[in-house]
């Protein structure tokens, strides 16, 4: 094994421990990309809406997101999150119009995401856009009102910036498939929706009226040693203290 292995936090550092690398020849230095939360926002959003709203932004994903494709394998009805996926969508277009002058809504499709222009035909109205590509996830995270998603590193940088969350948790699938999923569902300081129902009813009543969740000081300090196994010190410096190893070596 390499006699130096950078990586972005404890959780991966674990990982090599555990297939044999020597604890002395990991160093972990943190996210590099969290370092662009501590950059000037852009102002790209001003191209989408005709209003300067407060936004809520959705990060959708593939139907089979984080689906081993061996669990499919000779299965009639394959592991999917389209359902939830779906009703997702169509209860942000309700919501969209029910508050067309309150709020700004943005459906974030993954970077690959092959539905992204039949979305974008389906979904578009003066409050309510489908946003494809990777350039625009940071400002959308910074800009956000609330942050709603499933199995996205972008929870993890939402908790980090101390966003409201809802996380959407309901699907059929979840059931079968629940130990292969990164355990967002069992994280601190989010909403979570185990039904479409409480879904919609948690998102209206935070579109009504827009008050941050509040969680008490054990639910933040578990939110923060969430977040610390997945990204190691997102302070800015991640980039900085990668070179400086570097020069030493």
């Amino acid at each position: 094994l390499a006699k130096n292995i950078f990586v972005w936090s404890n959780r991966q550092k674990a990982y090599w421990e555990k297939i044999g690398a020597e604890s002395s020849s990991i160093v972990v230095l943190g996210q590099p990309r969290s370092d662009l939360f501590y950059k000037k926002e852009a102002n790209s959003l001003k191209n989408y809406f005709k209003e300067d709203l407060p936004l809520i932004v959705f990060f959708s994903y593939h139907d089979d997101a984080y689906i081993n494709p061996i669990r499919n394998l000779n299965k009639k009805d394959p592991y999917s999150w389209v359902d939830m996926k779906s009703s997702s969508h169509e209860i942000l277009s309700r919501m969209s119009k029910k508050y067309s002058d309150k709020f700004n809504f943005v459906i974030k499709t993954h970077p690959q995401q092959i539905d992204l222009t039949s979305l974008q035909k389906k979904y578009n109205s003066d409050n309510l856009k489908v946003i494809g590509g990777s350039s625009i996830s940071n400002e959308l995270i910074q800009k956000s009102r609330l942050i709603i998603g499933f199995q996205t590193t972008i929870i993890i940088e939402a908790l980090y910036l101390n966003k409201n969350v809802i996380y959407t948790y309901w699907s059929d699938s979840i059931k079968d498939l629940e130990n292969d999923l990164l355990p967002f569902h069992k994280a601190s300081c989010i909403k979570i929706a185990r039904e479409v129902e409480k879904f919609e009813s948690m998102l209206d009543d935070f579109l009504h009226e827009p008050v941050d969740f509040y969680f008490g000081v054990d639910e933040v300090l578990k939110k923060d040693g969430f977040v610390e196994e997945y990204i190691f010190q997102p302070d800015g410096n991640c980039c900085n203290r990668f070179f400086k190893y570097i020069d030493n070596l």
